[in-house]
């Protein structure tokens, strides 16, 4: 089976004629993460957000993505920590298996890439309730 970044979703419109044009693709949106659905569902809801929501939105993500920041800080702190006892006393414990080391930078990856959307989404949505705000004019 091959894999592609492409993600298809079915047209809700009935009109159209043949499969090609009942086709979206979100190339934009690069590999399936957390943060690629949370970009496309914020590209698909935003143009029917009100601007107390895109308001709530924006400030709410902000502040998600700067606790979700502080917390990653701590834990790569205190596995800074553990990896100096390791070097200073022989059979600690800490990661003494291959794979632990890999899994967790890749937790630590997808973690700020999620940090990544939220600042994005909460920048899109902040921009949006400005203009909302403003009776739809730039």
């Amino acid at each position: 089976m091959k894999t592609t970044n492409k993600l298809t979703l079915a047209s809700s419109d009935s009109s159209a004629s043949s499969p090609a044009e009942s086709v979206n693709t979100f190339d934009q949106f690069g590999p399936f993460d957390g943060g690629s659905v949370l970009q496309l569902l914020f590209s698909k809801a935003r143009p029917d957000l009100s601007a107390a929501e895109l308001t709530w939105l924006a400030d709410g993500a902000s502040d998600y993505a700067e606790a979700l920041a502080r917390r990653a800080s701590c834990v790569a702190n205190g596995l800074g920590c553990l990896i100096a006892a390791d070097e200073q006393r022989a059979g600690a414990g800490n990661f003494q298996a291959r794979g632990d080391v890999p899994a967790l930078l890749f937790h630590f990856g997808e973690m700020y890439a999620h940090v990544a959307a939220l600042v994005s989404v909460a920048s899109q949505a902040q921009a949006q309730a400005v203009v909302a705000a403003n009776g739809g004019a730039a």
